[in-house]
């Protein structure tokens, strides 16, 4: 009797290795923190339902090969707000929303979020850089159009002249892409 469980167990050994050098064979059960790799985000994406019937577009905001997700609406009866989404431990995280008839860019060299909006009273662009999956202001540029004869421009709530401003716009809007826009 133990030479023939010696025999089965053997066996079992044999078969099992066997089948690991089959591989596409073999199912591959993956775990959540496996399901995050590069070839998976849009699963996450789609199951999360963050998307549904509005545009999105995927930038690679922190170098993990996981895509962040811009979710805007392209209709101009209802723009509503950018939506901009990462995956942290398996999970579908929002990291925020941005102006309503806003421009949502991505700078790629130095992988920074940048958000532009204008209203009738001002014009802003904010850039954000992630950190441990947090969004982080990296500045805030402004410029103040409530009084056409007195345009007033800020880099961070300071009031700088019209040439630093542009100089800091520059740094954060050259060598963009877009990546979101609500409708405008």
């Amino acid at each position: 009797m133990k030479k023939f469980m010696s025999l089965v167990m053997t066996m079992a050994v044999i078969v099992s290795c066997a089948a690991c050098f089959e591989g596409s064979k073999t199912p591959t059960v993956m775990t959540k923190q496996e399901d995050t790799s590069s070839e998976n985000y849009e699963e996450l994406y789609e199951e999360a339902g963050v998307v549904g019937d509005l545009s999105s577009s995927y930038f690679d905001f922190d170098d993990d090969d996981i895509p962040e997700m811009a979710v805007f609406n392209s209709d101009v009866t209802d723009p509503g707000l950018v939506e901009v989404y990462t995956i942290k431990d398996g999970e579908v995280v929002d990291l925020g929303s941005f102006g309503q008839y806003g421009t949502i860019m991505f700078n790629e060299d130095e992988k920074l979020l940048v958000s532009e909006n204008e209203t009738g009273s001002g014009y802003y662009v904010i850039a954000y850089k992630l950190v441990d999956g947090e969004l982080e202001t990296v500045v805030s540029l402004k410029k103040d159009f409530s009084d056409f004869e007195n345009i007033k421009t800020y880099v961070d709530d300071t009031e700088v002249d019209s040439d630093q401003f542009a100089t800091e716009l520059s740094k954060y809007t050259d060598n963009v892409k877009l990546i979101g826009a609500s409708a405008q």
